[in-house]
């Protein structure tokens, strides 16, 4: 979807460029005073900033798909044996 809106907006870039490119040095580019490209540009700064942050915060406590999974798992491991201590043996020792 992006690409979409990016490829469609090309033209109006492209426009912008013919006509920056034919004025002539020191004249008043009438066109080139539209506000359209600075707010779809801060816009797209405001978004990326948006996915940035989305995809970096993590929140304090699981999420309830987390909550269920984790359960899941805990539900699905054999409880350890009388007498053996949970967890692995330590390095060195037998059992």
């Amino acid at each position: 979807m992006t690409t979409l809106v990016l490829l469609l907006y090309m033209q109006t870039l492209a426009f912008l460029a013919d006509e920056a490119r034919s004025t002539p040095v020191g004249a008043d580019p009438e066109g080139l005073r539209e506000l359209s490209p600075v707010l779809h540009a801060a816009g797209a700064v405001v978004l990326l900033l948006v996915a940035l942050v989305l995809s970096v915060y993590k929140p304090r406590s699981l999420t309830a798909h987390g909550r269920r999974k984790h359960q899941h798992t805990r539900r699905q491991q054999p409880a350890p044996r009388a007498g053996s201590p949970a967890g692995p043996a330590p390095a060195g020792s037998a059992r």
